[in-house]
């Protein structure tokens, strides 16, 4: 019975600290890749505001697991919540494509895949 609690403390612990690992890799600050936009892009886009794509996008995730945005002249700050495919920033869900040292790709969760972007985003901090 010893033996069985060790090995539940253990693994416990490893879940944690595998989970605790990739949140603080997300922790810094990120600027999103601004894509340039395809001649078919430009045309779904039309009667939009296509200025939306040239704004500076910063997130910075905070280790309290808040996340402080910035896009252009807009600052604002909500809760998240990083599963491993899932990234919830505030109340929107968002698809984990990828998350590395350096790079941050992720793609609004909705049951329509036309006109989803895959915003990119890279550590600069």
């Amino acid at each position: 019975m010893k033996n069985y609690l060790t090995y539940l403390v253990l693994a416990c612990g490893i879940f944690f600290t595998s989970c605790n690992n990739q949140e603080s890799s997300i922790v810094g600050k990120w600027q999103k890749l601004n894509p340039e936009k395809t001649n078919d892009e430009a045309f779904i886009s039309i009667g939009t505001n296509s200025n939306t794509s040239t704004i500076k996008t910063v997130l910075t995730f905070n280790a309290d697991n808040t996340v402080d945005v910035k896009q252009g002249s807009n600052e604002y700050s909500a809760d998240f919540i990083l599963q491993p495919d899932l990234l919830t920033l505030g109340n929107r869900k968002y698809e984990l494509i990828k998350l590395d040292s350096d790079s941050l790709v992720i793609k609004v969760k909705s049951d329509f895949d036309f006109g989803v972007e895959t915003d990119r985003y890279f550590r600069i901090k």
